[in-house]
């Protein structure tokens, strides 16, 4: 098991022209799933979310509230993953299934 931190893009103050400045802000708590890479075959599924994802992080925390416009940051390995889709498989809230591809 791996843990991991959410990292959301989030308003931090303004410039002096009043303009908004956002940067990426990191969640005080970890999560704690499976993280893995995906393979050709599971990366080109019909789903272009899928399809354009490298890496899977399944964990059993279903109320964790994510989305495609946050990341996962690795504090082991200090590599950042984009989400590109979350997915509650069959809606049965056992887990979430979040598809994620590194950002360079």
């Amino acid at each position: 098991m791996a843990a991991f931190f959410v990292e959301r893009y989030v308003k931090t103050g303004e410039n002096k022209l009043k303009e908004p400045i956002y940067d990426w802000q990191r969640d005080s708590e970890s999560i704690d799933g499976w993280f893995d890479m995906l393979t050709g075959d599971e990366a080109t599924s019909t789903n272009s979310y899928i399809a354009e994802s490298s890496h899977i992080f399944i964990t059993e925390d279903i109320t964790l509230r994510v989305s495609s416009g946050c990341r996962l940051y690795n504090p082991k390995t200090d590599l950042t993953f984009e989400i590109t889709y979350v997915d509650n498989p069959v809606e049965i809230d056992h887990h979430l299934e979040i598809y994620c591809k590194r950002v360079v």
